[in-house]
């Protein structure tokens, strides 16, 4: 059999899914964890005893009375974005049926530990005296699950990272995110300038709720480009002499 390239085999993946119709406006039950709020979107997953499935939504709204651990009926389809080889279910409706099992036990768990003295006073001053700064002590007594707390600094390490080359090799930084985003990158509206990228980014943000998964992602790119032409760089048209 010969060998296919990473893009093509992505393709085919995103084409199953596309196709399968099984798997379009589907009704998954699970309980929400590791809840990240972005600009245009929230990330979370969906989780049972033995799975995760990673999800977002582009409905903001969805999250008003939804927190961690809360057990959930979301509607929505599967989403294979080619570019990065990632999957994420594109969830539209949201719907509450109390307290998870998972955060439930958590709880349980949780209270017993402080029953037995393990959460108690004396073991905060022991950690402290051996080092453990009180910010870190606090976050472990506010955040819920571990898995947020890595995320969390994951983000954050990215931000630090992708901010010290966008300041200092900003030229190095847009000609990086364009390669590695190119599948939405707009190359006409960005040639033409910063009036037609605002007016094509004024076209997508007046469709709201209503923009596509593929229009997110040209909206998020046309936002970069937009910020690079305000920095004084341009983009000129493609020249292969």
């Amino acid at each position: 059999m010969n060998a296919i390239s990473v893009t093509k085999f992505n393709s085919i993946v995103r084409d199953i899914f596309n196709s399968e119709e099984l798997l379009h406006n589907i009704s998954i039950v699970g309980e929400v964890f590791g809840v990240s709020r972005a600009k245009t979107a929230i990330y979370f997953s969906l989780k049972d005893e033995e799975s995760t499935l990673p999800c977002l939504t582009f409905n903001l709204t969805l999250f008003d009375n939804i927190k961690e651990g809360d057990m959930v009926t979301i509607q929505g389809s599967p989403n294979y974005y080619v570019k990065s080889g990632r999957f994420n279910f594109i969830t539209y409706s949201i719907v509450p049926s109390g307290l998870g099992l998972l955060y439930q036990k958590f709880v349980e768990l949780k209270n017993k530990l402080e029953k037995e003295g393990l959460f108690s006073q004396e073991h905060k001053k022991e950690m402290l005296a051996h080092g453990v700064p009180q910010w870190y002590i606090d976050s472990c007594l506010k955040i819920k699950y571990m898995f947020p707390k890595a995320h969390a600094a994951a983000y954050v390490i990215a931000a630090i990272r992708l901010g010290w080359y966008k300041i200092y090799y900003p030229l190095e930084f847009y000609a990086t995110i364009f390669t590695v985003r190119g599948e939405d990158f707009d190359a006409e509206a960005a040639i033409k300038g910063k009036a037609a990228v605002k007016m094509k980014m004024d076209g997508l943000r007046q469709k709201g709720n209503e923009r596509s998964a593929k229009e997110e992602e040209q909206y998020n790119s046309l936002q970069i480009v937009n910020e690079m032409l305000a920095r004084g760089f341009s983009f000129l048209p493609v020249d292969l002499f």
